[in-house]
């Protein structure tokens, strides 16, 4: 499994929900990210089928676990807080405070 692709493709993901909030988002783009051609729709490499289901596993438990994920990193804003960040920062803080408490 390559968990780099698997994980910037989770930031895209948990990027593009800060924007949209409907969650009919992930279908859409895992299967952007899944192509006939060696490449996704971005120029860059496909998801395995296993790497897929490794995204959608952890986006889904981004989204669920999202409030919990906010309070830990907003605990750790020292005079700021987690609403006024960009929102590539909260993806980004989001999928590493996610891989930190949720995964091996």
């Amino acid at each position: 499994m390559n968990k780099t692709l698997c994980r910037e493709r989770l930031f895209q993901l948990v990027f593009s929900n800060l924007f949209t909030k409907d969650g009919e988002n992930l279908e859409n783009t895992l299967c952007s990210f899944k192509k006939e051609s060696n490449e996704d729709v971005t120029g860059g490499k496909v998801l395995l089928d296993d790497e897929q289901q490794y995204v959608r596993r952890c986006y889904q438990e981004i989204m669920q676990n999202y409030e919990e994920l906010k309070s830990v990193i907003d605990s750790s804003l020292n005079g700021y807080n987690f609403d006024k960040l960009y929102p590539n920062d909260k993806a980004l803080l989001l999928v590493a405070v996610y891989e930190l408490n949720h995964t091996d």
